[in-house]
Parts: structure tokens; C-alpha cells; sequence
């Protein structure tokens, strides 16, 4: 936010791009702060048609391209957008209404975040904020990598939309630069393969919440005064806007399983306040299988374990290219010779759904109503309606992948198995979502279709947007970007932190040897060697971390670059290579961003891209040595 107020206040935003590719130039409504729409000027006006200020005409003129123009282009034509100012407007009443832009709301939050105050919380002094905020804005291309860590703090959504707002105010995008986006578009729609039948489709978030009752660990951690003053919301009002979120915002929860099927996900190695969210939902279960090919912390808690192959040994086509610009077809090598029992998750299932259509037959278990997706489940042919897809039917993984081949959206350029084993590649020709075509000769980039095309932005302005005014951004005072202190309560010294490793990201290979070797071969805790000192630990010290919620024991490691009022260790460590299997999150308080129980906001609806996450980064904890 501190490069957003010197970018603001020194004129280096590029106002031509501001005007056309966002919200910035949409009127307000200076009273109670909600955008213009056209419900205002006219009775019976849509809700998602906005307006600008037209400078040459001097009158509010319909904004093209939002989600309820019938005009799906961004361009200006004759039109020149305010970007400052206060003006009067005639209502569908025709009372006259007081409007400004939302780059005024904008310039009131920024300017609360001088360089000047940034450095009372950062540390980073206010010539170098100064010095790359203009390095950026006068960069002839600039481009912002976020990583999959800043969502785990309780503000990370507004730390992500400020680094896209400082992208849109200075023009980077296109082939000047932006953000990487590129994990939103894949291959094509391959749901034909799950089912003729809808399956259920769950808020992560809500559901891990929820199942593992980690409002324990919630109301026993926070604070309600501090969390209140911090946060604007108490304990109370924030379970309220969690249950809102499942009843009226749109979040999908279906209830605690009593069966879990858990697929290669480490899910009680990962889940917030491991032991209370780990017992929690084990008893609720009445049968937990396990697929995968490794003892993980989760696999060594089930009742069946179903052995797998690994990402290599069966045919598989990765059909969401967006998280590595790749789309990896696996083909296994000739002869290869699978051990022991391993099968492919394709052909559990398809065993699975093959032996549960012959027990339903058997017990005249027909057909089940699924009142919540208004289908019939008919348990006596769930094997036939497996393999058929389309018109045929397919009981191997090698026909399901030359299948995918043949029905992928991309032009694959003679993607089939033959070419594959031959060339080892075939160049897509496939539309990239929301980034440029990709290109033979040069990288792809985000926003081309909207920087040069002038196509919408999938959002409800139709633009980048920066101005939100769904009610619980305004009554949290973030209806613009802006920034916020952390939540984590007081009472104990330390914050507490696990990011990712450098030499991996979750917990696959964490227990290898060559892994292991790269660091000190089990869990450490990072401190600072003042701070250590002030405890009476040494560097290889077996310590104790804890709080209100649990406990977990650890090697000191003295870390010079680490803060004296922190602690951290790395992410993915397995819950075994801890004392009394009590992992790294055994620490760590459940709690979710009201920010991302918003729903029912056209583009902040419920999907695969818009959920919350489960929060890492806000507990605090305090730490002592052990006495041998």
C-alpha cells in the first residue's frame, strides 16, 4: 500500500490504462458509498450496469462490458472517464444525488500508508519503498509472481488484490508485464468422465472447518476485545458470517462423512490444531480408506490402506496445464512391472463401483433420491454409467487417456499415443483463459484479449476491479485495497510461521533421504540468536513450542535473519517425525478471512476459484527448552 500512495501521489500511474481496463473511473455514491448502478438512475435498471463521469460531455454515461451490458467491449470510443472529482447526477426519482469516482475512494485509503509508516511496521526504510515504487511504475515491463502462501494469512486476499492494483495503476499487463495467472485455464471439459450425474462439490475451507471442529481452537486462542479491535469483527460475529456463508452466501457443505475415500491428500498432516481436528473428525468416521502409494501421516491413521502407483507408472494426461504451463501425458515405459497390489486410482474406482453395483443387486438397494441435486443415484448401474462416456465404454486407463486426447478443446496437433512416444511432445494450440494465445515463437502473457482486444474481464464491472461494495467488504472498511495489522493474539510472545520449503512444497518427498540430507535431517525450529540466548537455548537444543491449543518439540536452530519476536519452521514436515506424532500444526488455531466467506458477488461466488483457505499465519505461541 505504501507503493500504491507514492505511485498515487506522484503522478506515475498511467491514467489511459486506469480509465479503459478498470473499475477506477466508476461513479459512488458519496452517501452510503455503493456504486452507481443503473437501478438508480432508472426504475427497474440492472444491477450490474455502472456508470463514469464522460468529461467531454459532462454527464454520467453507461459504463460498456460489465457482466449486464449488453455491449461486451471496453472500449471509450468518444467517452473520456473522470478519474477525480465530485459531480451531481439525477436519480430515477429525479432527485439530485452527489457521486465521486472510485480512484477518489482509492486515493483516501492510499493515503493513509505513507513510506514514512510503512516503516514502523516493516522495518524497510522509506528511500527504498520510495525507490521501487518508482523502478516499477517506470519499468517497461513488470511482472508479480504470487506464490501459494500469502492466502494463509487473514488479510493475504487484500495483500494479493494491492499487488494487482499496482499493476493496473501503472499499465503492466499485456506484454508489459502483470500477473501471473496463468493456473485458470486447462485443456477443455472432460466431465463427462466423472458421471451423467453431478458429483458434490464442497467448500475446502468450510469443510475442513467444519469436520474438524476447529472452532475449538478458534474461540479458545483469540481473544474477543483484541480480535474485535483488530479484525472489526468479534469471535461470535465471525462464526455467524461462517454459517452465513454455507446458508446465504452459496458455500457448498454437505455435513460430516461417516466414509472418507481420502486420494493422495495428506489431509490431517496439513489440517489446523492437528490433534483436536484429528480426533474430531476420526470419530465422526465410521470407515477411512487411504489410497496412495506412500505412509503418510494420514495413511497410517486409516482402516484400509489401498496401495497406488505413482505419477509415473500408469496413463495419465495432467489436463490442467495452468499450474505449470505444461500438460504432462504419462506413458509407462514398455515391460514395466508394477509391485506388490498397486492399481491406478482409475482402477479402484472402477473396481469400487463395480463390486457396490453388485451388492446393491444383490441387497435390491435400487435407486437413492439425492434431494440436494434433484438426480436419481441408481446404485444398480453406477459400474455401467463408469465406464460409459459418451458412447463408449471404457474400462482401461490407456483407452480413457487416448479418449482425453481425442475430446481435449486444444488443438493438439496430432496428440495421439503413437506421436506422443515418437516426438515426446506436440505443441497446444489452445485458448488460454484470460492470457494471450499460445504463441510458437514468444511467452504468453496475461490480458491480452482485454488489453488489445478490448474482451471483458470475467468480473462484475467487467474490468479489473477495485472497488467492491459487497456489504461485508464496506463494513470492514475494505471496499477499496488496503492494509491491515495482524490478528494474532498478544497473550503469547512469539508469532509463529511455516512456509514452504526451498526444496519442495508439500509433504511428498519430505521424508526422503536426499531431502533430509539438504537440511538437518529432522524438524528444527528457526530463532534468533538473541532471543535464544535470552531463553538459554543453543543451536541443536531440543526445544518445546506451545499455547493454548497443543505442543509440539523440535531442534533449535539459531537463525540470524529471523526477528526476535518470531519463530518459524518449514511446511510439510510429517506428523511421525515429531515426538508423540504432534506436528508443526499442532500449533496452530483454526480461523478463516471473512474476506472469503463473501459470496453471491457475481465473480465472488462460490467455484474452484473463488473458496477461502485455511489460515497458517496467525497464531502465536511461546517456546522453553527441554531439560534432557
Amino acid at each position: 500500500m505504501s507503493m500504491i500512495n507514492v505511485i498515487i501521489k506522484e503522478k506515475l500511474y498511467d491514467a489511459e490504462f486506469i480509465r479503459e481496463q478498470t473499475d477506477l473511473p466508476f461513479l459512488v455514491k458519496t452517501g452510503d458509498k455503493k456504486l452507481l448502478r443503473k437501478s438508480d438512475m432508472v426504475r427497474g435498471g440492472s444491477e450490474q450496469i455502472f456508470y463514469f463521469f464522460d468529461e467531454k460531455s459532462s454527464s454520467a454515461v453507461e459504463a460498456t462490458g460489465s457482466m449486464g451490458s449488453n455491449e461486451a467491449t471496453l472500449r471509450l470510443v468518444e467517452i473520456k472517464p473522470a478519474l477525480e472529482g465530485i459531480f451531481k447526477v439525477k436519480n430515477s426519482e429525479g432527485k439530485e444525488i452527489e457521486v465521486t469516482t472510485a480512484f477518489e475512494q482509492l486515493k483516501k485509503e492510499a493515503e493513509k500508508f505513507p513510506p514514512e509508516t510503512a516503516q514502523k511496521y516493516t522495518g524497510i526504510h522509506p528511500s527504498i519503498i520510495y525507490n521501487e515504487a518508482r523502478r516499477f511504475a517506470n519499468a517497461k515491463k513488470a511482472v508479480v509472481l504470487l506464490g501459494y502462501r500469502i492466502h494463509k494469512y487473514f488479510w493475504g486476499v487484500l495483500t494479493c488484490w494491492e499487488a494487482a492494483l499496482m499493476l493496473a495503476l501503472t499499465g503492466h499487463a499485456g506484454r508489459r508485464g502483470g500477473l501471473d495467472i496463468d493456473n485458470e485455464w486447462a485443456l477443455g471439459d472432460f466431465g463427462a468422465v466423472s458421471s451423467p450425474k453431478p458429483a458434490r462439490f464442497g467448500s475446502g475451507s468450510l469443510g475442513e472447518w467444519k469436520d474438524g471442529e476447529m472452532w475449538r481452537s478458534f474461540l479458545s486462542h483469540y481473544d474477543d476485545k483484541e480480535l474485535k479491535r483488530r479484525a472489526g469483527i468479534d469471535k461470535k460475529e465471525l462464526l455467524a458470517l461462517i454459517d452465513a456463508a454455507i446458508k446465504k452466501e452459496g458455500f457448498a457443505y454437505f455435513d460430516k462423512p461417516k466414509v472418507m475415500l481420502l486420494f493422495h491428500d495428506n489431509k490431517f498432516e496439513r489440517n489446523n490444531a492437528q490433534k483436536q481436528t484429528e480426533k474430531a473428525l476420526l470419530d465422526s468416521l465410521e470407515l477411512y480408506v487411504n489410497v496412495n502409494y506412500r505412509w503418510d501421516s494420514s495413511a497410517i491413521l486409516a482402516d484400509i490402506v489401498l496401495p497406488s502407483i505413482t505419477n509415473y507408472e500408469g496413463w495419465e494426461l495432467r489436463a490442467d496445464p495452468g499450474y505449470s504451463r505444461f500438460a504432462n501425458a504419462m506413458i509407462p515405459p514398455k515391460g514395466l512391472k508394477l509391485p506388490g497390489e498397486v492399481k491406478s486410482e482409475w482402477e479402484i474406482c472402477l473396481l469400487l463401483s463395480k463390486k457396490i453395483q453388485e451388492v446393491s443387486k444383490r441387497r435390491g438397494i435400487a435407486k437413492i433420491e439425492d434431494k440436494e441435486f434433484k438426480v436419481t443415484r441408481d446404485l444398480n448401474t453406477i459400474y455401467d454409467d463408469f465406464i460409459t462416456i459418451g458412447d463408449k465404454k471404457i474400462t482401461s486407463e490407456k483407452e480413457l487417456l487416448e479418449w482425453a486426447l481425442t475430446a481435449s478443446s486444444a488443438s493438439t496437433g496430432g496428440a495421439d499415443l503413437s506421436s506422443l512416444s515418437k516426438r515426446g511432445f506436440v505443441k497446444l494450440d489452445s485458448p488460454a483463459g484470460q492470457t494471450s494465445p499460445l504463441y510458437p515463437d514468444k511467452p504468453f502473457y496475461p490480458f491480452e484479449p482485454q488489453v488489445y482486444l478490448k474482451l471483458p474481464y470475467s468480473t462484475l464491472s467487467g474490468r479489473q476491479q477495485f472497488y467492491v461494495d459487497h456489504e461485508l467488504y464496506m463494513r470492514l472498511g475494505c471496499a477499496a485495497p488496503t492494509a491491515r495489522k495482524p490478528v494474532r493474539p498478544s497473550k503469547y510472545p512469539f508469532a509463529y510461521y511455516n512456509p514452504h520449503t526451498r526444496y519442495g512444497i508439500h509433504s511428498t518427498w519430505r521424508t526422503g533421504k536426499y531431502h533430509l540430507r539438504l537440511q538437518r535431517g529432522v524438524p528444527y525450529i528457526c530463532i534468533n540468536p538473541k532471543t535464544a540466548l535470552s531463553r538459554g537455548i543453543k543451536d541443536g537444543d531440543k526445544v518445546r513450542v506451545f499455547n493454548d491449543i497443543g505442543e509440539m518439540f523440535a531442534m533449535a536452530k539459531l537463525h540470524p535473519g529471523t526477528a526476535k519476536n518470531l519463530i518459524w519452521t518449514e511446511h510439510a514436515w510429517e506428523n511421525f517425525q515429531f515426538k508423540d506424532r504432534k506436528g508443526f500444526n499442532n500449533v496452530i488455531a483454526g480461523i478463516l478471512s471473512p474476506l472469503e466467506l463473501a459470496g453471491n458477488y457475481a465473480h465472488m461466488s462460490f467455484n474452484p476459484f473463488w473458496d477461502g483457505n485455511q489460515l497458517m499465519s496467525e497464531s502465536s505461541v511461546d517456546i522453553e527448552k527441554v531439560k534432557a
